[in-house]
């Protein structure tokens, strides 16, 4: 990390399960991940980033832990990325079907009701490209 003053992870859900079953594996390296990034004394950015799944990770209850997490870590950003479909022609290369090709792109209003549950727990919260890194 000697060399890296800036970073982004991905956190795609809180509950382990709930992550495995969309992912195929349990969330537990990538928090830990965070975990040590936020210990060490790297002195970079670290910037969290989430996709923004329907029905996946888009509740309250998984928004709010994930907040949490990030407080008693002493983060304080997220970036949170609008569902898109343009992983269907990677997973169609690799010979797979896309589990979300007929899903809709994340409305607008929910982003920023979203972002409204990070600001309210002093999280900032950027909504997809509207960043400022």
């Amino acid at each position: 990390m000697k060399y890296i003053n800036f970073a982004f992870i991905d956190i795609k859900h809180m509950d382990r399960e709930k992550h495995r079953e969309k992912t195929g594996v349990y969330n537990d390296l990538i928090l830990k991940n965070i975990r040590e990034l936020t210990k060490s004394n790297w002195n970079g950015r670290l910037v969290l980033r989430m996709p923004v799944i329907r029905d996946f990770n888009d509740n309250d209850e998984n928004i709010i832990q994930t907040a949490e997490f990030m407080n008693s870590l002493g983060l304080f950003e997220i970036n949170i990325l609008p569902f898109h479909r343009l992983g269907d022609s990677k997973w169609n290369q690799l010979g797979k079907e896309y589990a979300y090709k007929s899903e809709e792109g994340t409305a607008q209003d929910k982003m920023d009701y979203i972002q409204d549950l990070f600001l309210d727990r002093e999280i900032a919260c950027y909504i997809g490209h509207e960043t400022n890194f």
